[in-house]
This record gives structure tokens, C-alpha cells and sequence, in this order.
């Protein structure tokens, strides 16, 4: 299995999306705010060995990478 999550970020919110590339199965997929998706990012690093995480280069992708 092969696990990514995919992060959209935006100003005030993310959507996330954990998929098995192996599969081509959506695990999980959400939005969460700023201050919480990382909790989430942590939560599913605990439940699935993740290989990437990939982040849009869009609205504050910097602040995203850098948490």
C-alpha cells in the first residue's frame, strides 16, 4: 500500500484528502481550519505509514509546509 495525503490550503480552512495510490481508494477526506489540520495530518501519520504529502501551491501553502 502506498498512502498520500493531499492538502488544499486556504486562508482560513484545508481540505485533506488520505488515498492508497496503490488502489486508487479514498480513505478519508475533510476540511479542517488552520489551527487543527495538522492534528488530523498527525492522526492519519499514526494510523497509515504515509509516503507523501503533497500541498497546493495556492493560498498560504508556506504556512502549511512550514507546520
Amino acid at each position: 500500500m502506498s498512502f498520500y495525503i493531499s492538502i488544499d490550503p486556504g486562508l482560513k480552512k484545508c481540505g485533506l484528502l488520505l488515498a492508497d495510490m496503490q488502489s486508487g481508494k479514498v480513505i478519508e477526506a475533510g476540511i479542517a481550519s488552520l489551527n487543527k489540520f495538522s492534528d488530523l495530518v498527525s492522526l492519519w501519520n499514526e494510523d497509515y505509514p504515509i509516503n507523501k504529502i503533497i500541498i497546493g501551491d495556492g493560498t498560504n501553502c508556506k504556512y502549511i509546509e512550514n507546520e
